[in-house]
């Protein structure tokens, strides 16, 4: 999808020509939202949950994308994109590409609802969901834990009442590459999160780069105490 115009399914071997020149997006956090995503997707269609995931609106785009596309959501909204390999192939060819869409979560994104130019609303938006809800569960993948405003938001578990609000779980997925969760120890990163106010029950890294972690795919798992 995100390299590939053509051939979708690799049904023959790739071409030059069936890759698209300029590429704008990346991998970045794709594989941990999308592990993410499907099992949430499970457990709430298996346990009938009165839950949502929200995702940042970053270049993790293809993510959603993709797992929109497979539980047939996306050929619901935009019936051009077929569940089958000449669809695939539109589906593929319109990522980041000219007169298709843009290498983020924009408007179009099947559940967008804050697309904004700028990242780091998306555990904003999951506390704002949970407060009076309390049976509602939130789980935030998030790729843009890099920001300001997701700096801020950490902190917003102080108007959280367990009584009357809902649960947000959140899991940050560190993308590839230096970054600035990867360029700390665990212990600081441990830190920064207790100081917040927020608890560690699981942590999942992946192979150890340097001083840091650099998670391959999954990288902190939180959840709200």
């Amino acid at each position: 999808m995100l390299y590939r115009k053509d051939n979708p399914l690799l049904r023959e071997p790739l071409k030059v020509e069936q890759t698209k020149p300029r590429l704008l997006g990346h991998w970045g956090s794709d594989a941990g939202q999308s592990f993410t995503y499907t099992h949430f997707n499970r457990l709430i269609s298996k346990y009938d949950l009165n839950a949502i995931f929200i995702s940042g609106p970053g270049h993790g785009a293809p993510a959603v994308l993709s797992q929109a596309y497979l539980e047939g959501t996306y050929s619901e909204i935009y019936p051009d994109k077929t569940e089958d390999v000449a669809g695939m192939q539109r589906f593929f060819k319109q990522f980041s590409f000219p007169g298709g869409i843009g290498s983020h979560a924009t408007p179009e994104t099947p559940g967008s609802i804050h697309e904004g130019g700028e990242l780091g609303y998306s555990i904003s938006h999951a506390y704002g969901t949970v407060y009076d809800n309390p049976d509602l569960m939130v789980m935030v993948g998030d790729g843009e834990s890099e920001t300001g405003p997701l700096a801020t938001s950490w902190h917003s578990n102080k108007f959280l009442n367990p009584i009357d609000a809902g649960n947000p779980r959140q899991i940050l997925v560190a993308a590839f590459g230096v970054n600035d969760v990867a360029e700390n120890d665990v212990a600081d990163v441990f830190d920064i999160d207790s100081g917040a106010g927020d608890g560690f029950p699981h942590a999942r890294c992946g192979h150890f780069s340097g001083r840091g972690i650099l998670p391959a795919s999954i990288g902190l798992f939180l959840r709200m105490r």
